[in-house]
């Protein structure tokens, strides 16, 4: 075969043709499965996020309600004694708030009160009476919902913290 004929002769050039393109579509492939598992990594660790959130809301939600509905009441001689560091109220209130952890749907919810501290300084605007200053306090508590969702042992377990701070006003 002269010079001439090979030059002109196209038998095996698909051949050289095809090869590398199914090395980059191969490439491409792979590439595109390596991409979708991430984006469901990041889609499922942002769900996980967000439902630990709402849980912890939620427990927020109970402990608040439970400030509502029968709030902790200590007297005088009690709020004299307490010192300002927060302390967790754990008698007289309802079970849901007093026991521990409590399974729920896909995790595990604590709702919990905290007494936070005491004002006798009347808000701006408040209206006195002859007594004064003598029979205003406010009482301050923190209504908190800690949520966890359990994760794979290879994982830590993925948490949430939701608080509010509450001002009840007594005589």
């Amino acid at each position: 075969m002269n010079r001439r004929e090979m030059i002109t002769d196209e038998r095996g050039l698909a051949m050289v043709l095809v090869i590398p393109m199914i090395g980059l579509l191969s490439l491409i492939g792979i590439w595109l499965v390596l991409q979708s598992e991430a984006g469901f990594k990041t889609t499922s660790a942002l769900e996980r996020r967000e439902s630990v959130f709402n849980l912890s809301e939620a427990a927020s939600q109970l402990a608040y309600r439970c400030l509502l509905d029968a709030p902790p009441s200590p007297s005088y001689n009690q709020l004299m004694g307490i010192s300002p560091v927060q302390r967790e109220h754990t008698s007289g209130l309802p079970a849901y708030i007093t026991a521990p952890a409590q399974p729920f749907r896909k995790g595990t919810i604590r709702p919990r009160v905290f007494y936070a501290t005491y004002s006798t300084t009347p808000p701006p605007g408040w209206m006195l009476n002859k007594q004064g200053y003598l029979n205003y306090y406010g009482l301050f508590n923190k209504a908190m919902g800690d949520a966890t969702i359990p994760l794979p042992a290879t994982q830590s377990d993925s948490r949430s913290v939701v608080s509010s701070l509450t001002e009840r006003v007594m005589r």
